[in-house]
């Protein structure tokens, strides 16, 4: 096995470091923005969740189901999605308050 000489090993050390805040540097500032628009869409200007509304009305679904714009996929949205949890509370999922201020 070939040994690395010290100098060897500190530019490696240092290429590793430079190319690790680089890489972050880029996912924040090129990802951060997306990821924000992502999450926005299910809601209205105010940050209020979209109630799933389509055209024509669906018996059963409109208007008592999230909007399935909303980020991360939610278990109150008319279709089931592969990534749900199994967290139904703020923040990753907003199940438990909807169904009490339904009263439930």
């Amino acid at each position: 096995m070939h040994e690395y000489s010290a100098k060897e090993q500190r530019g490696w050390y240092m290429y590793d470091w430079a190319n690790s805040a680089f890489y972050t540097t880029v996912i924040t500032v090129l990802l951060g923005p997306y990821l924000t628009d992502i999450a926005k869409n299910g809601a209205d200007p105010a940050g209020h969740a979209l109630m799933y509304t389509p055209n024509p009305f669906a018996p059963g679904s409109s208007v008592s189901h999230w909007d399935t714009l909303e980020f991360p996929n939610q278990l109150m949205e008319p279709f089931i999605n592969a990534d749900l949890t199994h967290e139904v509370t703020p923040s990753q999922d907003m199940t438990f308050p909807l169904l009490q201020d339904i009263g439930w």
